[in-house]
């Protein structure tokens, strides 16, 4: 009976230095978690060996994760070492989930990442790629690469920054510049439209009058009274034509009526008319439909630009 009280006595203390051994590991990975622990003790059959935790200081950790962006460490084949809880955000999957999968299961353009990734082992390397998101669009980010070259087992140091919110204004600024463009050509119909009706108008009436009375004060022969107006009927078609010139230059109304392609053919005339040392070759494999109508003014000024700084 003592016997076997006695064994059951040790047996209760064994468990009871396992127990105590337990907690102390739990504590210590406690520790090592929340960095307060630069280094470990291991001792081994060639005597103890220090192992330093490297950045595990406490500022260190504090700035790694309230960082606005992504912080993940990779091992040379990819795995996820690391990452802070910006990139779990990035990626919307939990961090303890994030950490010990490959990156690329999180990269939706793998073929853009990996030549950077390869690259990035032995210099620093950037490159924009997506990144998969949980049933949405993929997340534009810009990611640094810089290799971890001093450590043991080498790996990477990768930065992640969200470019959702620069290309949604880059998204913005192209269409207030469209929009802008759009009230700027519908101004330049405006005043062409204005030079037409009210300025070229005008002076085609007065020329015209003019011409009337010429012709009568001829039939009565008095000739001498004409040579002035004579005088005047060309400076008046001279501010006729510059008006048409400058209508066309605003915005050629065939723009409107004939299209794009009659446009280009009319302005390529025009141009030789006025240089004509100067060959120009026009090639169209386009059909008229096939242009949107918001392209045609913009490839009408480009052309238009293009020609002019000849």
């Amino acid at each position: 009976m003592d016997d076997d009280a006695k064994t059951k006595e040790e047996l209760l203390a064994e468990m009871e230095g396992l127990r105590l051994r337990l907690e102390e590991a739990e504590e210590t990975l406690r520790a090592i978690r929340g960095g307060e622990v630069d280094g470990l003790v291991v001792s081994g059959p060639e005597g103890d060996r220090l192992f330093l935790l490297k950045g595990a200081g406490h500022a260190y950790r504090v700035f790694v994760e309230a960082m606005n962006e992504g912080a993940v460490t990779l091992s040379h084949d990819g795995t996820i070492l690391y990452c802070n809880d910006r990139f779990a955000d990035m990626v919307e999957t939990p961090n303890e989930k994030v950490i010990g999968r490959s990156i690329y299961q999180f990269v939706a353009s793998p073929d853009v990442f990996e030549s950077a990734f390869e690259r990035g082992k032995e210099r620093k390397e950037r490159v924009e790629v997506l990144l998969k998101r949980r049933g949405k669009e993929p997340l534009p980010v810009y990611l640094s690469l810089n290799p971890l070259l001093e450590d043991e087992v080498p790996g990477i140091c990768m930065v992640v920054t969200d470019l959702e919110a620069l290309k949604e204004s880059e998204k913005q600024l192209r269409y207030l510049a469209s929009r802008l463009l759009a009230a700027h050509e519908e101004e330049r119909k405006r005043i062409a439209g204005d030079i037409h009706d009210s300025l070229g108008s005008s002076l085609s009436q007065i020329k015209h009058r003019v011409e009337d009375v010429m012709e009568k004060v001829n039939e009565r022969g008095i000739t001498e009274a004409t040579e002035p107006l004579k005088n005047i009927i060309p400076v008046i078609q001279e501010s006729i034509e510059e008006c048409r010139r400058l209508q066309m230059d605003l915005r050629p109304p065939m723009l409107d009526d004939l299209g794009i392609l009659a446009t280009l053919s009319w302005f390529c005339r025009r141009f030789n008319a006025v240089y004509p040392g100067i060959r120009i070759e026009q090639k169209t494999n386009i059909e008229e439909t096939e242009v949107p109508d918001v392209l045609k003014t913009v490839i009408f000024r480009i052309t238009q630009e293009a020609m002019n700084n000849v």
